[in-house]
C-alpha cells in the first residue's frame, strides 16, 4: 500500500537524482544526512565559507 509519505520521499529522490546529474562538475556538492536547522549543517555551512575566504 503506497502512502502520501512514500510517494512524497520517491518524488525528493528523483528530483535531486535528476538535479545532480545537471550540476557543473567544477562547483562541490557536500550531502548530509540532517536537518538545515541542525548544527552540524550550520557547522559546515561556515568551514565551507571559512575555506572560500
Amino acid at each position: 500500500m503506497r502512502t502520501l509519505k512514500m510517494d512524497r520521499a520517491y518524488m525528493i529522490y528523483v528530483s535531486h537524482e535528476s538535479q545532480m546529474a545537471h550540476l557543473r562538475p567544477d562547483i562541490p556538492v557536500v550531502e548530509m544526512d540532517c536537518e538545515i536547522n541542525a548544527p552540524e549543517f550550520a557547522e559546515a555551512c561556515a568551514k565551507a565559507l571559512i575555506k572560500e575566504l
